[in-house]
């Protein structure tokens, strides 16, 4: 006599597990997906800060655009590097128009090092002017060269410490995984860092999965996303489980995508900006994204 119950069962159960999935999908995509922030890294000289206000201004996205300002000392003032007195003056006309403005500084090079060594002086002074995160960019595209990565951990933590105000942003890949795991592993001590799930390592390269976050550190995802395709990965990330896990609402981030050349010059195209904008807001009227008022 044979049986074919526990055959019976494991194609039962894979049923189950498979309707259980099939639910878990659609739940998902009913869901609203809440925005901390839409980054638009690499502004510099090459527009006028009242140009930068006006978009803040004339599509009331002040709450949730955030202006990354990449900061490397041997290219200050270059496309994509803005200068420290261009930062300045967008910072004393935002208060002087209260126009709100929020910014991120993405530390590169010399600036990157410095904070690798335990030194934050400089944050401290960007802390000073306004900004709320930064960003450490500790990658070879960067032009950060140091070997050993680990062994900077504990200076690392030293900084991020030594700014409470600041939210650090770290960046997730193969080339800072001895910094971000060290990190994550303090991060019962450290409570004001987060994590960029960036594989793409400013390349461009687009994004076609959202990874789970790590536990209570709150997480934002980038690579490859522009005006041609916002929509596309924005709808996806809404259906994907891993954002919705995060412990605060994720953001998304983007830089080459923003660029454009006019006269053989390469500039920061404020109305590539401008149309991400647009696309986020239509999808948080269609109750497809959720942002901050």
């Amino acid at each position: 006599f044979l049986s074919f119950k526990g055959t019976d069962m494991s194609k039962r159960d894979a049923e189950d597990a498979s309707l259980q999935e099939q639910k878990q999908v659609e739940s998902l995509a009913r869901k609203v997906l809440p925005l901390f922030a839409l980054g638009f890294c690499g502004v510099d000289d090459t527009v006028e800060v009242e140009d930068v206000l006006q978009v803040n201004k004339d599509n009331n996205c002040g709450s949730f655009v955030e202006w990354g300002v990449l900061f490397r000392p041997e290219k200050e003032g270059q496309p994509r590097f803005a200068s420290l007195g261009w930062v300045k003056k967008l910072v004393k006309l935002s208060k002087e128009r209260d126009i709100t403005l929020r910014l991120a500084a993405h530390l590169c090079s010399s600036r990157c090092e410095e904070v690798l060594r335990g030194d934050s002086s400089f944050v401290q002074e960007l802390h000073s002017l306004g900004f709320k995160r930064v960003q450490v960019n500790a990658t070879k595209a960067n032009n950060v060269h140091i070997d050993d990565l680990e062994t900077c951990v504990q200076l690392l933590k030293k900084a991020i410490q030594s700014v409470p105000g600041i939210e650090w942003i770290i960046q997730k890949n193969e080339e800072t995984k001895p910094i971000w795991e060290g990190l994550v592993k303090s991060s019962d001590e450290i409570k004001n860092i987060s994590i960029l799930f960036d594989d793409s390592v400013g390349r461009g390269v687009k994004i076609t999965s959202f990874s789970e976050p790590f536990s209570g550190i709150p997480c934002g995802y980038a690579g490859g996303i522009g005006p041609d395709n916002i929509e596309d990965i924005l709808e996806q990330m809404s259906k994907s489980k891993g954002p919705h896990q995060s412990i605060r609402e994720p953001w998304i981030d983007m830089e080459s995508s923003l660029r454009t050349i006019k006269d053989e010059d390469d500039i920061f195209s404020l109305q590539r900006a401008t149309k991400c904008v647009e696309i986020v807001q239509k999808l948080a009227t269609n109750g497809i994204l959720k942002l901050p008022e």
